[in-house]
């Protein structure tokens, strides 16, 4: 058993805050004691609480918050924890500060392409895919430090997929959606890299083809900049081409419930380490279209989905196209996806991995 204080400095909704609290139930349910470190008020320190998970609210401002830094300090020493377990950089940053001055051990989780400053100094860097630790290596992230640990979500149970037709139409019906209706969904935070703009174009020149109705729907808060361009961009396509439709439904806590509604995922992005969006489509089984870059390759392989170069409208078309025209071919992918998802992309799989880093590092192995 473990004491672990993960700690993540972000407020939003996003892949590594729904990692945290995930990866926290799942260790609290083997057996390990944790505490979440994150500022008060956000998103995940919200959750935190209504899930009964122990939360600790600190700001860490800057890269020496010394209020927040004696925070954690403290609470390390009164829980006795012996892992300081911090998220992107400025969580593994305080996760190692508060382990040096506590002396016990620190590990860094890494869930993108871009961020390696500091992590360095882990006893141990979590690399979410083989893609990132690579990349770590390239920026002289000690090889021997870095874990690879695919990210995990929480497999959906037999009861809900066998009732997945019920959850199906209760969407469709809440949405106004007709049953003879191809339904598309994205899931994601409304930045540039997720290019939802991409599936709004794609989908126009789909409407131009044939009769087939088709909606795609957006998951995510679409308040940002970039959400104001996609819905500016779906209204001038949508004067031109009227049969388009295109939701933008917010964040939702059921994303599982849109994704059973869907015939087909959709991740068009620039770049990604490996989305949690799209683990938790195949968790239900749907397939996925998404870009060949980064992570993407280690989960779609051969028979899990269709990739397509990034930014290539063409070949994003292509494979939508191929997914209406090939029923066999999506039916099979989404089943290897699901059997895929349960066995190797779990959150059960994820916290006994990363029980065995601590072992090996607090052994000093």
């Amino acid at each position: 058993m473990h004491t672990i204080i993960h700690i993540i400095r972000s407020k939003l909704l996003g892949g590594a805050e729904m990692h945290v609290l995930e990866l926290a139930k799942a260790q609290i349910a083997q057996g390990d004691s944790v505490i979440v470190a994150t500022p008060q008020g956000g998103w995940l320190f919200n959750q935190c609480q209504q899930h009964n998970i122990a939360v600790l609210g600190v700001g860490m401002h800057g890269v020496f918050d010394l209020v927040s830094l004696v925070k954690l300090v403290i609470t390390a020493r009164k829980v006795n924890a012996n892992i300081m377990h911090g998220h992107m950089v400025k969580g593994g940053h305080y996760a190692q500060l508060t382990a040096k001055l506590c002396g016990i051990k620190s590990v860094t989780t890494s869930h993108d392409v871009v961020s390696y400053k500091r992590m360095h100094r882990a006893h141990a860097v979590i690399a979410c895919a083989n893609a990132v630790k690579q990349f770590l290596i390239t920026k002289n992230i000690p090889a021997h430090k870095i874990h690879t640990i695919y990210n995990g979500v929480p497999s959906v149970s037999a009861a809900v997929l066998s009732n997945k037709l019920t959850t199906a139409q209760a969407i469709k019906s809440a949405l106004a959606i007709s049953n003879d209706t191809l339904v598309y969904v994205q899931i994601g935070r409304f930045i540039k890299r997720k290019r939802q703009d991409l599936s709004i174009q794609a989908l126009a020149t789909l409407c131009q083809q044939d009769a087939q109705k088709r909606v795609l729907l957006l998951l995510g808060d679409a308040s940002t900049e970039w959400g104001e361009q996609c819905k500016q961009l779906y209204t001038q396509l949508q004067t031109a081409h009227p049969a388009l439709d295109v939701r933008f439904l917010g964040d939702q806590p059921n994303v599982i419930d849109y994704a059973l509604a869907a015939d087909v995922g959709l991740l068009p992005s620039d770049w990604e380490a490996l989305p949690l969006a799209m683990l938790e489509m195949h968790s239900v089984g749907l397939p996925v279209i998404t870009t060949n870059v980064d992570g993407m390759p280690e989960v779609i392989g051969v028979n899990c989905g269709l990739m397509f170069t990034p930014n290539n409208g063409q070949e994003y078309l292509a494979c939508m196209i191929k997914y209406e025209n090939d029923l066999p071919l999506k039916s099979a992918h989404g089943k290897n996806a699901l059997l895929q998802q349960q066995q190797k992309f779990s959150t059960q799989g994820l916290a006994a991995n990363l029980r065995v880093v601590y072992q090996q590092i607090t052994l000093g192995q």
